[in-house]
C-alpha cells in the first residue's frame, strides 16, 4: 500500500478516537448526580419485554440502565480498517455464510466456510454440520446437526461473489429438527400450488440499546405520546432511520423481495414488508431479511427486538401482519372467495393463535388485548378497513371486489413458515380430521401419521398408528371430546355416510328420508356416541363451538346434528355427515347404529340393541 495512504488512514484513526473520547466525556459530564430508582426484571432478556415502571419518582421511569442509547463496544471499532480488509481480492474463492433457526424457534445462527468457486444455486453448496448442543437443538453426547441449503442470496456485507444461504436443520437421522417448520410448510405449499397462494408479510420491530432501553428514549421518563411517529420525519420523531435505510438497501442487494419500509406508531419502532411471494418463498425471504436486520443493527451497535409487546402499557405492540390471496381472490368477483376463506379462518381461530408466536400464543396474549390497534385474542373478528379485528379487508379490496385479506394476528416473532402453512391449510385444504395435535402444532407429527394411516383401512388401526407415532415423538394424543373446558372447541369423529342410492342421481331425496329415520332415534345414537353412554359427549355437545344440543339438520351448518354439505345439496346426491360422535367413539358402534337405523326396517324397540352395540342383541 502507498505510504501516503497509510499516513492518511493513521490520521483518520486518531481523529476517530479523539471524537469518540470527546463524546464520551461530554456524556459523562451531562449525567445527573441523582438517578431515579431503576430495576430490571432480567438484563439477559432484552428482547423479551424486560420493562417495569417505577412509582418512586414523580416522573415515570423505566427499569433499565440510565443511558437511553447505549451502543455495543463492537460498533465503536474502526470501520475504516474493516473496509480495507473487505476490499482485498479473493482469488476466485467464495465465502458462503450458512444461516439457520436455532432451538428457540426465533433466534438465528450463522457460520461461514470457503468454497473453491462462486455457487450459482443451492445445488452447488454442500451440506454442513454444527454443534446442536450449543444451540439448544441436541444433547452433547449426540450433538451433530445437519445444515441443508435451501435458498441462496448475495451477501451485502462481504459483497460479491460471496453468498448467504438459508438452511433447514436436520437431525443426524435426517429427520427435521423441532424448530424446522419449513419441512412441513414446503409439503403444504406443494399441495396447494394450483391455487397460486401469495403472501406479503409486514415485519414490525423495535430498536433497543444493548442495555434493553428503547433506542433514543429518555433515560428517565417517556417520549411524547404516540401520534407523532407513524411515518414521521424529523430528529424528534424518527429514531434510527439510518438503520432502516441500510437494511432496506442490504435486502435489495441480497435479492430479498422487500417491498417497503416505514416508521411505526411507537417511537423507535419500524416496519418492513416482504412480498408478495408465492408459497414457501415468503418464509425464506422473511427469515433472511430478519438475519440482515440483526446484522445491520450489530454494525450500528443496537438491538432489534421482535418481542410482540416490549413495552407494557399504552404503547403499540409489534406484529407480523400477513397478507394472503389466491388466484381466485385476485380475479373478478374474488371478494366472495375471501368471505368464504374468512369463515374457514373463524372456525380455526384458536389453532391460529397457537401458532402466532413460538410459545403457543403466550407471547401474543400481551399484545392482542383489543387496544392499540389489535383485536381481542379470545374473539375472532373481521371487517373492512378496521385495525381492531383479526382479519382486515382493505378498503380498496372491498371497493374493487377482489384482492387480498390481512391476517393481523401473527406476532412479530412468529415463524413465517408456521403462519403461512396454517393459512394455506385452513383456507385451501379440505381437511375434516379433528386432530388436536396437527391443528395446534405445524410439525412432522401429522404428516407421519397421515402417511402411516393411509395403509390401514380401519379407524381403529389408524388410532393405533397415531398413538405409536406420538410415542416416538414423546407426546400424548388425547381423543377426549372436551380436553379443555370453557370456550374451546371440542373433538369429534364426524361420520360421513352414503349408500348407492344416495350417491346416484336424485340421491338427496334418500338422504332426507334417512335424516327423518335418525331423528326419532337421536337419544340412542347419543348413547353410543362415546364409550360411556354419552356422558363424555355431554361436555362437548353444548350448542356452542360448532356443536348441537338437540337433534337438528341443515345444509352447510356446522352447528347441527346432521349436516348436508353444500355441494351435496347443489348436486342433489352424495352423502350426509353425522356430527354427533365423539372423538373417542367406537367406530363399530357408530357405523353399526347408522346402518341399522337408516337401512334396517326393524319395528322392535329393543332398547338394549338400540343403546348398546354388543353381542347381547
Amino acid at each position: 500500500m502507498d505510504p501516503a495512504v497509510l499516513i492518511f488512514l493513521l490520521y483518520v484513526m486518531i481523529a476517530h478516537d479523539l471524537v469518540c473520547g470527546l463524546i464520551q466525556y461530554r456524556a459523562q459530564a451531562a449525567k445527573p448526580h441523582k438517578r431515579a430508582a431503576l430495576t430490571w426484571r432480567s438484563s439477559a432478556r432484552i428482547c423479551h419485554g424486560p420493562w417495569r415502571v417505577s412509582s418512586k419518582s414523580s416522573t415515570s421511569t423505566f427499569a433499565g440502565a440510565a443511558m437511553s442509547n447505549a451502543l455495543s463496544v463492537s460498533s465503536q471499532l474502526n470501520k475504516v480498517l474493516r473496509s480495507h480488509y473487505l476490499s482485498l481480492p479473493q482469488g476466485g474463492l467464495c465465502q458462503v455464510t450458512y444461516v439457520w433457526i436455532d432451538g428457540s424457534g426465533e433466534g438465528l445462527r450463522s457460520k461461514t466456510r470457503t468454497l473453491e468457486s462462486e455457487p450459482s444455486s443451492t445445488e452447488d453448496i454442500p451440506e454442513w454440520n454444527f454443534d446442536g448442543s450449543s444451540t439448544n437443538q441436541s444433547e452433547t453426547a449426540d450433538s451433530d446437526m445437519i445444515l441443508v441449503p435451501v435458498s441462496i442470496f448475495r451477501d451485502p456485507f462481504t459483497l460479491d461473489p460471496n453468498k448467504l444461504v438459508f438452511c433447514e436443520v436436520l437431525k443426524n437421522d435426517r429427520k427435521p429438527a423441532e424448530t424446522n417448520h419449513r419441512h412441513v410448510c414446503k409439503k403444504i405449499m406443494e399441495k396447494v400450488k394450483d391455487f397460486r397462494p401469495w403472501f406479503g408479510m409486514e415485519q414490525e420491530y423495535t430498536l433497543l440499546g444493548i442495555d434493553g432501553h428503547p433506542y433514543s428514549w429518555p433515560s428517565n421518563g417517556y417520549p411524547k405520546p404516540q401520534g407523532l411517529y407513524y411515518c414521521g420525519v424529523g430528529a424528534d420523531r424518527a429514531y434510527g432511520r439510518d438503520i432502516v435505510e441500510c437494511h432496506y438497501k442490504a435486502c435489495i442487494y441480497a435479492g430479498i423481495k422487500i417491498c417497503g419500509a416505514n416508521a411505526e406508531v411507537k417511537p423507535s419502532q419500524w416496519e418492513f414488508q416482504v412480498g408478495p411471494c408465492e408459497g414457501i418463498v415468503a418464509g425464506d425471504h422473511l427469515w433472511m431479511a430478519r438475519f440482515l436486520l440483526h446484522r445491520v443493527c450489530e454494525d450500528f451497535g443496537v438491538v432489534a427486538t421482535l418481542d410482540p409487546k416490549p413495552i407494557p402499557g399504552n404503547w403499540n405492540g409489534a406484529g407480523c401482519h400477513t397478507n394472503f390471496s389466491t388466484e381466485a381472490t385476485r380475479a373478478e368477483g374474488g371478494l366472495e372467495h375471501m368471505e368464504k376463506i374468512i369463515e374457514k379462518l373463524r372456525a380455526h381461530h384458536v389453532q391460529h393463535i397457537r401458532i402466532s408466536d413460538p410459545h403457543g400464543g403466550h407471547d401474543n396474549q400481551r399484545r392482542l388485548t383489543g387496544f392499540n390497534e389489535t383485536s381481542n385474542i379470545h374473539e375472532f373478528s373481521a371487517a373492512v378497513a378496521s385495525r381492531r379485528v383479526s382479519i382486515r379487508i382493505p378498503l380498496n379490496v372491498s371497493q374493487d371486489k377482489r384482492g387480498y385479506l390481512e391476517d393481523r394476528r401473527p406476532a412479530a416473532n412468529c415463524d413465517p413458515y408456521a403462519v403461512t402453512s396454517a393459512i394455506a391449510r385452513t383456507c385451501l385444504m379440505e381437511d375434516e380430521v379433528e386432530d388436536l395435535l396437527s391443528d395446534l402444532d405445524i410439525n412432522d407429527l401429522e404428516w407421519v401419521h397421515v402417511k402411516e394411516a393411509v395403509a390401514g383401512a380401519h379407524l381403529w388401526m389408524a388410532h393405533y398408528l397415531l398413538h405409536r407415532v406420538c410415542e416416538g415423538f414423546g407426546v400424548i394424543v388425547t381423543l377426549d371430546p372436551k380436553p379443555i373446558p370453557g370456550n374451546w372447541k371440542g373433538a369429534g369423529c364426524h361420520t360421513n355416510f352414503s349408500t348407492e342410492a344416495t350417491r346416484a342421481e336424485g340421491g338427496l331425496e334418500y338422504i332426507e328420508k334417512m335424516i327423518e329415520k335418525l331423528r326419532p332415534h337421536h337419544i340412542h345414537h347419543i348413547r353410543i356416541s362415546d364409550p360411556h353412554g354419552g356422558q363424555d359427549n355431554q361436555r362437548r355437545l353444548t350448542g356452542f363451538n360448532k356443536t348441537s344440543n338437540e337433534f337438528s339438520a341443515a345444509v352447510a351448518s356446522p352447528g347441527v346434528s346432521i349436516r348436508i354439505p353444500l355441494n351435496v345439496s347443489q348436486n342433489k346426491h352424495g352423502y350426509l355427515e353425522d356430527r354427533r360422535p365423539a372423538a373417542n367413539c367406537d367406530p363399530y358402534a357408530v357405523t353399526g347404529a347408522i346402518a341399522r337405523t337408516c337401512l334396517m326396517e326393524d319395528k322392535e324397540e329393543d332398547l338394549l340393541s338400540d343403546l348398546d352395540i354388543n353381542n347381547l342383541d
